[in-house]
């Protein structure tokens, strides 16, 4: 009575163990997708958080143009602004020198 039902087992077999290898092919190229996507994803944000922490190095440099120039004469309050600004511009090249590793566009810019 079986063999009326399913008419040969072994062509069932055949078909799970494809349908398997098919599946995992699938999932491979979903988890692949997910990777390449997930990084790209990473890339555009490391560029969006360094352009706003740019622009808001230039912005402070447009407010307090004595921060920007090095042979300005300076009060003991400029000095402390300059010196902290000269910092944060530090901290930012340190920050695109450690993101850039393997992502040569951002070094590029």
């Amino acid at each position: 009575m079986i063999g009326h039902v399913f008419p040969n087992p072994t062509l069932w077999v055949a078909i799970g163990a494809i349908l398997q290898g098919v599946a995992a092919i699938i999932a491979f190229s979903a988890l692949r997708y997910s990777m390449t996507t997930f990084s790209k994803s990473l890339t555009v944000s490391n560029y969006t958080e360094l352009d706003r922490i740019y622009f808001d190095l230039l912005k402070t440099a447009v407010e307090k143009p004595h921060l920007i120039d090095p042979e300005a004469v300076r009060s003991g309050e400029q000095q402390r602004e300059y010196n902290t600004y000269a910092f944060m511009v530090w901290n930012v090249c340190e920050t695109i020198h450690d993101r850039c590793h393997g992502v040569e566009e951002l070094c590029e810019t």
